[in-house]
């Protein structure tokens, strides 16, 4: 288990997307994290904690600014560590944003000789013809040869029963989950691969 912590703001005026991976140096392992930096967002601190899933020669942390920025915006980093943490406690890839809980980042799966990839989600709720929708970014890469590999979106209000919401075979961004069945309740959302029948 590895855990990378590092700052990062942004004194433009625009949100700014930010790519993280964790990676062996010749990328055959890797892990990745998207965060979403708010507009004005002071140095804040983000923790990306993940596993190996082979021996890595050389553990290594790249970053990428993944925004079209204006002249003259940009994106700050700061305070960058990496180190391995074998007694931490985790379940799947954590991406955590400042002051927030954990999200399930993306992992990368490599069905027969193909590699398959998922962002970290960036999720709110909107208002659809009167509905409440879960309004999800979310952008996956099911690589050539990947076979039935999906991610399968789930919905539960008490972390134990979990029901499907959405499969997505192909690239998707901006999907939409309807949570009008549940007004009202605290829900929760995972983010799965699915190998399918």
């Amino acid at each position: 288990i590895v855990t990378a912590t590092f700052d990062l703001g942004n004194p433009s005026s625009l949100r700014q997307r930010v790519t993280v991976l964790l990676h062996d140096v010749n990328f055959s392992d890797l892990s990745v994290c998207t965060f979403w930096i708010p507009a004005g967002q002071p140095l804040s601190t983000y923790t990306f904690r993940t596993f190996a899933t082979e021996a890595w020669t050389n553990a290594t942390i790249s970053i990428y600014p993944a925004t079209v920025a204006a002249p003259g915006e940009w994106v700050q980093l700061d305070n960058v560590t990496l180190r391995r943490t074998p007694s931490a406690v985790m379940t799947a890839t954590e991406c955590i944003e400042p002051n927030a809980g954990a999200v399930n980042g993306g992992r990368v799966f490599r069905p027969g000789n193909a590699a398959s990839v998922v962002t970290a989600p960036t999720v709110g709720v909107a208002e659809t013809d009167g509905r409440r929708v879960l309004r999800v970014d979310l952008r996956s890469w099911l690589g050539a040869g990947a076979g039935s590999w999906r991610v399968r979106v789930e919905v539960s209000t008490d972390g134990m029963t979990w029901t499907p919401a959405r499969l997505v075979a192909t690239d998707d961004g901006g999907l939409e989950i309807d949570l009008s069945p549940y007004e009202g309740e605290t829900v929760l959302v995972r983010f799965l691969f699915d190998l399918g029948p």
